[in-house]
C-alpha cells in the first residue's frame, strides 16, 4: 500500500520486513522445539504418569464397599508405544517399580522394559528375575530375558533355574537352559 510520501512507504516496508523475519523466527523455534528430545525429567514424570494411570485403570469400589481391584494391569497400545519411544531413558523410573509393595506393578513394570529390550533391558530384568516378590513379575522377566542373546543371560537363567522357590518359574527357567543346552549339543 504505497502512499505519496516516501518515509511512510519506507516505514510500511521496514514493518514488512520485520514481520516476515519474525515469523521466519517464530516457525524455525517451532520446528525445533517439536524435534527436541524431552528431557530425562520429563521422561519420568510421563513414565510414572503411565504406570499410576494402568495402576488405577479398573479399580472400583462395589456398593457394598469392597474394592475390586483388577489381577493385571496394562498400559494402552499408545502409552507402550510412548514408553518404547523413550528408550533407555525409561528404564531408571520402571526400575523403581521392580522393588514396589504392589505386585501388578512390579509385573508392568517388567512387562515394559521387556518391551524396549536390548542390552539395556538385561540389568532390570535380571533384577527382577532374581528379586520381585512377584513369582508373576519373576517369570515374566525369565521369558523376556530369553529374548536376549542366551551369553547376557546365561548366568541368571541358571541360576533362577535353581534357586527360585515357585516351581513354575523354576520349571521355565529349567526349560529355557535345556533348550539352549541340546540346541548347543547339536552343534
Amino acid at each position: 500500500m504505497k502512499t505519496g510520501n516516501p518515509l511512510h512507504n519506507e516505514f510500511l516496508a521496514k514493518c514488512a520486513v520485520s514481520l516476515l523475519s519474525s515469523l521466519v523466527i517464530c516457525t524455525v523455534l517451532m520446528s525445533a522445539q517439536s524435534t527436541m528430545e524431552p528431557t530425562q525429567e520429563t521422561v519420568e514424570k510421563r513414565v510414572n504418569e503411565i504406570m499410576e494411570l494402568a495402576l488405577k485403570r479398573g479399580v472400583t469400589t462395589l456398593p457394598d464397599g469392597v474394592r475390586a481391584t483388577p489381577m493385571r494391569a496394562n498400559t494402552s497400545l499408545e502409552e507402550l508405544k510412548e514408553i518404547r519411544s523413550f528408550g533407555a531413558r525409561a528404564i531408571p523410573p520402571l526400575s523403581k517399580y521392580l522393588e514396589s509393595s504392589d505386585l501388578r506393578a512390579q509385573t508392568l513394570a517388567v512387562n515394559l522394559v521387556g518391551a524396549i529390550g536390548g542390552k539395556i533391558a538385561i540389568r532390570p530384568l535380571s533384577y527382577a528375575a532374581d528379586r520381585c516378590t512377584s513369582a508373576v513379575a519373576r517369570l515374566v522377566a525369565v521369558e523376556n530375558l530369553g529374548q536376549q542373546p542366551w551369553a547376557d543371560v546365561v548366568d541368571v537363567i541358571e541360576r533362577v533355574s535353581v534357586n527360585d522357590p515357585d516351581p513354575l518359574v523354576k520349571k521355565a527357567a529349567q526349560e529355557m537352559v535345556a533348550k539352549h543346552r541340546a540346541a548347543t549339543n547339536k552343534q
